[in-house]
């Protein structure tokens, strides 16, 4: 019994805290599709915090392609019953506020300046 307790105190100890943070057990955790199709994102743990990476689009001409890449950093808890994020596009960051409507829906909004907002909605599809 007491080698059992052991080596599952050192098990748990193995685990980083940022794993331990953010578990399958968030939220945002999932694949998510933006309402008009343009674009698929899946939400995972990274780091500390989250990470939203394309994997999938729907490109218009002359749009680069973002396929595989983060598209979303550092998305953490901002007591405000949502998250904050960074959106990564062209190698510039912009703040980023996400929050859910349902478990299956949330707005993600993107701001260049505090009066420069875009507002995308995604609804779960795992």
């Amino acid at each position: 019994m007491r080698t059992f307790i052991l080596s599952t105190i050192v098990a748990l100890l193995a685990i980083s805290p940022a794993a331990a943070q953010n578990g399958a057990t968030s939220p945002l955790a999932g694949v998510w599709v933006q309402d008009d199709g343009a674009a698929t994102v899946r939400i995972a743990p990274c780091g500390a915090n989250f990470c939203g990476t394309m994997i999938a689009e729907k490109l218009q001409p002359g749009d680069p392609s973002q396929l595989g890449q983060t598209v979303i950093r550092d998305i953490r808890a901002n007591g405000k019953k949502g998250w904050a994020g960074k959106y990564i596009a062209d190698g510039s960051s912009f703040g980023t506020r996400i929050k859910q409507s349902s478990a299956n829906a949330m707005a993600v909004k993107i701001c260049a300046f505090a009066f420069a907002c875009e507002t995308l909605r995604f609804n779960r599809v795992q």
